[in-house]
């Protein structure tokens, strides 16, 4: 069974290799990264850009600084008091320069975030550079989650400005799990529970090969099917196998009569299982398993609050909105009840009136304009 994962592991390893192999520099690339206040440099292995699931992993690959330190190696930083006059029309700051020539090597590719910086670093350094893609921005996002252990000479905090986009590979995460949420609605806690739930996911996946394996020995010596049993029914199974004398009750999972028949078949499995690799499994597994419930509830909580939290936001924003153009009608109607003449209502009179009016005034009929 060792030998079976070792295997699967080792062909996994030769896949990564021959992308290695197949890229300059054996893979490694530069990436600029822009800071507030100046300009970071790392390498990192190209081949991430070339994996089929990049888009799906990478963003879990910085849940932690230990973890990012081995995505992201730092080479060198530089502040500047006006960091417009690092990359521009005049060229490139000669500090700046000899960090990228440093440790640039022949073949290299450069990722930059600006189409300017890309067209002046060629012209004025030679050197060839690429616009970063979604895979390198993936990368770029999780330098920022931990900009202060990875830059730990930038002393600015990242604005709103600043902030790259949530990353892809996160939100589809959430959304496979069925978690609605806004990109404005994640935050640092949510980030870290999901990516707590994620390895969860991950480790059994590296475990479930071993298991699989395990489990043809189960339909081959005790005549149970087990192909379509989840990860930790087979943990359990070879649990029984391995300690069969144990009172554990492990009836809410596994049936009564399989767990009897396992248990009467355990010296049959004498020479096949690795009880130590088996037990240590098990044990993974299961820890997996509590630790997974504990983050779902977790984070649905976390998503929930969040949610409640942007809604009230989104409301106050709304009702300001609706304050200040209130606000603007009651003033634009006072200005126009001041800047309006005054009405005046013209009663016309009758020509007999004017007669009469006239008559009685003792002034005769009045005078009749002639008719031409």
């Amino acid at each position: 069974m060792v030998k079976l994962e070792s295997f699967t592991l080792m062909r996994r390893r030769k896949k990564n290799a021959s992308i290695v192999d197949s890229l300059p520099c054996r893979g490694l690339m530069l990436l600029l990264f822009e800071t507030p206040s100046g300009f970071a440099l790392f390498t990192f292995n190209g081949a991430l850009c070339y994996l089929p699931d990049r888009m799906d992993n990478l963003w879990a690959e910085f849940g932690s600084p230990s973890r990012a330190n081995m995505m992201v190696f730092a080479k060198g930083f530089l502040s500047f008091e006006d960091k417009s006059r690092a990359i521009n029309g005049d060229g490139v700051d000669s500090e700046l320069a000899g960090l990228i020539n440093r440790w640039h090597k022949p073949g290299m590719n450069l990722y930059v975030g600006k189409p300017e910086y890309r067209m002046i670093i060629e012209s004025v350094l030679k050197i060839p550079c690429r616009m970063c893609c979604q895979t390198v921005l993936e990368i770029m996002w999780g330098i920022q989650q931990h900009m202060g252990t990875l830059v730990d000479e930038e002393k600015s905090k990242l604005t709103k400005e600043d902030r790259l986009p949530m990353s892809q590979g996160l939100m589809k995460f959430l959304s496979n799990r069925g978690y609605d949420v806004k990109p404005e609605m994640v935050n640092e806690k949510i980030f870290l529970a999901a990516c707590a739930l994620f390895h969860c996911g991950a480790d059994d996946e590296n475990k479930l090969g071993l298991l699989r394996d395990a489990g043809l020995y189960i339909r081959d010596i005790s005549g149970i099917a087990c192909e379509d049993w989840d990860i930790l029914k087979l943990a359990i199974a070879v649990k029984v196998i391995c300690c069969p004398k144990e009172l554990t009750d492990f009836h809410e999972v596994l049936a009564e009569d399989v767990v009897s028949k396992l248990k009467g078949d355990a010296p049959k499995y004498k020479g096949v299982a690795v009880k130590v690799c088996w037990l240590s499994t098990y044990h993974a597994v299961v820890s997996n398993h509590r630790l997974r419930i504990a983050k779902k509830k977790m984070l649905g909580s976390l998503v929930r609050k969040a949610k409640k939290a942007y809604e009230a936001e989104q409301a106050e924003v709304c009702d300001k909105v609706k304050l200040h153009g209130e606000s603007q009608q009651i003033a634009q109607d006072h200005m126009t009840s001041v800047s309006s003449p005054t009405m005046r209502t013209v009663i016309r009179r009758s020509p007999r009136l004017n007669r009469k009016l006239h008559e009685n005034s003792g002034e005769g009929t009045p005078h009749k304009r002639p008719k031409y």
